[in-house]
Formats: structure tokens, sequence, C-alpha cells
């Protein structure tokens, strides 16, 4: 993925032609759309209602920003009108916002939020984090294991060379403050072992 900062910069250069640069801000809100609404694309698809209450999913954002960005057919302005008048019909915004929604400006420049998609982002998130919990709690357990394996194919190999090799190798451990990694314990295993 591009971050913002790279795409904003490729955005600016191609806005010395303006019908490209005009495209490229299409494609580019419609790969923002993806990224912001990933969870509730997810979910919802291409629902047009949700609990039962005429909503559009984000996914029709994006299908009318690339059609308007490819096809010159501007179905990112229907997708938007039809999200103002839906808005404006919805009792839990503010009279002024329902006012302005009629008279024409967007969802986002009112400050409307859609309620049932914050849910589900939550709930998504919160699900990432349980999900990361576990994941955590199941790389814990096995580093746990690789070290028990390390240490004790360390304390084999250190009992099975000469005292003055195995002094050798702890004094150096103890200079630098780690132990000696498991390749360099099989390098000196095969030496050892050559020697023998």
């Amino acid at each position: 993925m591009f971050s913002r900062e790279k795409g904003d910069i490729v955005l600016a250069a191609l806005q010395i032609s303006p019908p490209i640069g005009s495209k490229a801000r299409k494609i580019n809100a419609a790969l923002q759309t993806l990224q912001y609404e990933k969870d509730v694309i997810d979910e919802r698809g291409f629902d047009v209602t949700i609990d039962g209450k005429f909503q559009l999913s984000p996914t029709y954002n994006m299908i009318g920003s690339l059609s308007a960005a490819t096809l010159n057919l501007p179905l990112d302005r229907a997708v938007d009108e039809v999200n103002s008048i839906t808005e404006a019909l919805d009792t839990r915004n503010t009279q002024w916002q329902r006012i302005a929604l009629a008279l024409g400006w967007r969802s986002w420049d009112t400050g409307v939020k859609i309620e049932e998609h914050d849910l589900i982002k939550t709930k998504a998130k919160e699900a990432r984090k349980i999900a990361g919990k576990e994941k955590a709690k199941e790389t814990r357990k096995i580093n746990k294991q690789k070290t028990k394996e390390y240490n004790n194919y360390r304390v084999k190999i250190l009992n099975s060379l000469p005292d003055d090799i195995r002094i050798k190798i702890q004094e150096e451990e103890k200079k630098q403050g780690f132990t000696m990694p498991a390749y360099k314990l099989q390098k000196i295993e095969e030496k050892y072992l050559d020697l023998k």
C-alpha cells in the first residue's frame, strides 16, 4: 500500500494535467475508502440496508469513484447524493445538519456520522485486539519452547567440550553480555567432533 505522503506527492505531480489529476484523485479516493472502511466493506459487501434502514455500503463509494475516474460516469456524485438524502431523513442528526444535507452539503462537510458503521469498526477493532492477544500468547509459548530447546542444546554442547574450551567460551559470553548463538554452538560442536 502507498503511504499517504507518497500518494500526495504523486497526486501533486499529476496536477500538471488537470484531467489526469482529477482522475488520479478519484482513484485515490477509492483506495482511501478501501483502506479506511475495510471492516465495514468486509461485513456489508454490497448491502443497501443496515438494521432495516436504507444506507449504502462504502463499496458503492468505491465503485462510484472508480467509474468516474475510468469511465467518466459520475456515479460518485449519485452515491454522494443518495447518502446525503439518507442522512437528511435520519432523525438522529441535528436540525441544522439535516437542512444542510437537504440543501446539497455532503455528510463529511456537516460532521454527520453513520453510527452503524462506527459500531462495525469498533467491533472489528475489538476482535483484532483479542486475536492479537491470542497470537501474542501463542508466540510467547513458541519462543519459550525455543529458548528451552536452545538452553538444553547449549548445556549439552558445553558439557561435551573440554574444560579449558568451555571456560574460555563462558568467559567470552560473560564479557559480551549474552550467550553464544546456536549457529556458533553448532560450529564449535562440528569442530570438536572433528577433533575427536
